[in-house]
């Protein structure tokens, strides 16, 4: 098969899986720190997503949850979004200094730092959207 047959059959495989990686939240791949500066210069919080490779709860929510376009919207339009590995670079001491009770773990912090809200475990989309509600509630100045 020539390239000119070859490529217009991948593009095929590739664009739609591209475009529905685009719905869902679009995690920034930059460290905690430069998230809470992002986040203190457009007035957002910030939501991690801490996670281990080994956890099946963490790929599901990766799969099912983090990939709903609507789950998407809500967050890309009020937080900064970073994932962190729990068990390599700055992830081990993030898990500690927040207290990581289990895997999967949400935290939304304000640009300090400071932790507002913290969920864990498999949810749906819309049990995921009511902790960040419930996170911007408790964040002065932020509105749901």
């Amino acid at each position: 098969m020539t390239l000119k047959r070859f490529l217009p059959a991948v593009l095929l495989f590739i664009l739609p899986a591209f475009s529905r990686a685009q719905e869902g939240i679009r995690f920034n791949p930059e460290s905690l720190d430069s998230a809470r500066v992002a986040a203190g210069l457009q007035h957002r919080l910030v939501f991690v997503d801490v996670f281990t490779v080994w956890c099946r709860p963490c790929r599901l929510m990766d799969l099912e949850v983090f990939s709903q376009a609507a789950t998407g919207a809500f967050f890309n339009s009020h937080f900064i979004n970073i994932r962190i590995d729990a068990e390599k670079g700055t992830g081990p001491g993030i898990a500690l200094r927040y207290q990581v009770p289990s895997y999967p773990c949400y935290l939304f912090l304000d640009p300090d730092g400071k932790l507002i809200f913290l969920g864990h475990g498999f949810c749906n989309g819309d049990q995921l959207i009511a902790m960040a509600r419930e996170a911007l509630e408790r964040s002065p100045g932020k509105t749901p």
